[in-house]
This record gives C-alpha cells, sequence and structure tokens, in this order.
C-alpha cells in the first residue's frame, strides 16, 4: 500500500515539472537601439510617403499645448488641427526653398517645453535634406505656446505635423480672364529667379541665391584663423563665431535662470551691411533685447555673391545661452 502512494506522488511532481518547463517564459534579446539626442535635426530616411497622419500632440498632460491662436481649444484634437494650421501658415509665409520633385509628403515635429518655448525643431523630408533645413529655418521664432497642463502643473509636449508638399508650395489664386477674338500676345519670356541656397554648419545656417555665401570679415582666407582652401561650411562656422564674439565683449545683462537656447538672426544686403537684427529668447525678452544691443556696429561684411555678383544674403545663428556668458 505504501509503495503505491509513493508511486503516485512521483507521477504527479513529474507531471507538475513538465508543465512549469513547458511555460517558462523564453527572454529573447533584441538588437541595440541608437537613442540621439536633442537638437535640431533633419531626417533623411525615405518614410515621406504618401500617407499623411493626423495631426499629434503628446505627453504627459490633461490639456495640450497649443499654439497661441488656438487656446480656446477645449479638446487635443481640436487643439492639434488648429496648431498644424498655423504652423503651415507660418511656413508658407517663411519658406525660402524650391520645390522638391521627389517626395509628395514632409513631417514637422518639436518640442514645447514647460515655459511655452518651442525647441528641438526637427524635419523629415526623405531624400530632400535642403528642404528640411529651410524647413527648420522657417521655422525659427515661432511665438511661446499656451503651455500643457496637468491639473494645475505646466508640463511639456511634443507635437507632430505631416503637410502634403504641394500645402507648402501653395499655387497663387487663379484669375478670370474673358477670352477675345483676337489671340493676345505671348508675354515676354522672364528669366526664373535663382535658386536659393542653404549652407548650414551644425546649428548655424546662412541662406540666399548665391554661389558663395557672406561672411564676417575675420572669415576672409588668408586671414590668422583660417585656413586656404576652407568649405562654405567652415566659412559659417567661422562667421557665427564671430558673432558670437562679438556678443560675449559688448552683452550687458544677466544669465537667464529658464532658458537654453538663443537664436540670432540677421540680414547682410549686397554691400555687406548688417540689417534687420533679430534675437529670439522666448520668455526672456530683455535678453534679447540686449542681444541684438550688442550686435550693434559689427563691421561691414563680405556679401555674399552669384558668380560675379553682390547679392543679399540671411544668417541664423543658434547658441547655448552659457556661451553667450562664456568668457574666452
Amino acid at each position: 500500500m505504501r509503495l503505491i502512494h509513493v508511486t503516485i506522488a512521483i507521477a504527479i511532481v513529474h507531471a507538475v515539472t513538465a508543465q512549469t518547463d513547458t511555460t517558462r517564459m523564453k527572454v529573447v534579446r533584441s538588437a541595440p537601439i541608437e537613442m540621439k539626442g536633442p537638437g535640431n535635426m533633419v531626417s533623411s530616411s525615405a518614410s515621406s510617403t504618401t500617407v499623411i497622419s493626423a495631426p499629434s500632440i503628446t505627453g504627459d498632460f490633461t490639456m495640450s499645448s497649443a499654439h497661441p491662436s488656438c487656446a480656446k481649444g477645449t479638446s487635443t484634437d481640436e487643439r492639434a488641427a488648429c496648431t498644424a494650421h498655423e504652423v503651415l501658415v507660418r511656413i508658407n509665409a517663411q519658406l525660402k526653398a524650391e520645390r522638391p520633385k521627389s517626395i509628395d509628403v514632409v513631417t514637422v515635429d518639436f518640442d514645447v517645453d514647460e515655459y511655452g518655448d518651442v525647441k528641438a525643431i526637427r524635419a523629415n523630408t526623405g531624400t530632400e535634406p535642403d528642404l528640411g533645413k529651410a524647413l527648420i529655418v522657417a521655422l525659427y521664432g515661432m511665438p511661446k505656446f499656451t503651455v500643457a497642463k496637468k491639473g494645475d502643473a505646466r508640463v511639456a509636449s511634443h507635437c507632430s505635423f505631416s503637410y502634403a508638399v504641394n500645402d507648402l508650395f501653395p499655387a497663387p489664386p487663379a484669375t478670370t480672364t474673358i477670352a477675345t477674338v483676337a489671340p493676345a500676345p505671348l508675354p515676354a519670356e522672364t528669366p526664373a529667379p535663382p535658386a536659393r541656397t542653404t549652407v548650414q554648419s551644425g546649428n548655424h545656417i546662412i541662406t540666399g541665391a548665391f554661389t558663395s555665401p557672406s561672411s564676417h570679415p575675420e572669415c576672409i582666407k588668408g586671414k590668422p584663423g583660417t585656413k586656404a582652401g576652407s568649405s562654405a561650411e567652415d566659412n559659417v562656422e567661422c562667421t557665427a563665431q564671430a558673432v558670437l564674439r562679438q556678443i560675449r565683449s559688448k552683452l550687458k545683462a544677466e544669465a537667464p535662470a529658464y532658458l537654453d537656447m538663443v537664436v540670432v538672426d540677421f540680414d547682410i544686403d549686397e554691400y555687406g551691411d548688417v540689417k534687420t537684427i533679430r534675437a529670439n529668447c522666448a520668455s526672456e525678452p530683455e535678453l534679447g533685447r540686449a542681444v541684438i544691443v550688442a550686435l550693434y556696429g559689427m563691421p561691414k561684411f563680405i556679401p555674399a555673391k552669384s558668380d560675379a555678383t553682390r547679392v543679399p544674403s540671411h544668417c541664423t545663428f543658434q547658441y547655448p545661452v552659457a556661451d553667450l556668458f562664456t568668457k574666452p
């Protein structure tokens, strides 16, 4: 009798052990994922397809962020749709680029921090990186957003908007004409406008219809600190650093507590004069005014050229706030 009980017990143990072995979880190690740091970025992945995603604003909030013109929206979907439209209006007004032929859809996305500042603008333009750079430039200086909130606390959020390329380049409004019996004379052929060029070095950009960009006079090839045969990108970096030195030497302001980046932009006319200086300091307007004052009296630049003709250009330089207050 005791032998029968022992045999039954052993059989039960084997059955439980077998069941445990078959239900045990298997751990499979996935391939490593590369994490990229924040910052303005053009994505060259071939993911720009004909599918336009619905506008989205995501984050850990109870009320989403929104463009200031869309603050009356009561739902995230309503705010996202309105904000996507306002961003498109901004692109239509500021974009300086040629219509691409190889893509149909672009996606722009950016962060809105807990102070309403737009950060880390990115553009996915597939095989058209120059268009991506131009989109980022067009979105510099967007107004402070209405901040996302979780209860009464301000929180960060993320915006992602897709657009048909045709919407970035709206056709001019059609005009109505009345046909006449006699054929109208053919209009005189006008030359196509010169293509715009964007030269970028890191977060620094010079744009215009040029074959060689403008530059600070300290960046003339052959001067101390410059290299013969320097590239256009080297020229942009040299000019951005010369402007930073001017800010450091003239700036009369205190370092802000709640600002990470400052965007400075200005025009260079065909005579090399610096025009229309702007400083986007978001929530620190006093710092912005101080930066503009610091840049008054910059020397005459070397103007951009289209072949042998001098042409205007536009400079946009982005600096970490800490760099403005770091003495060389």
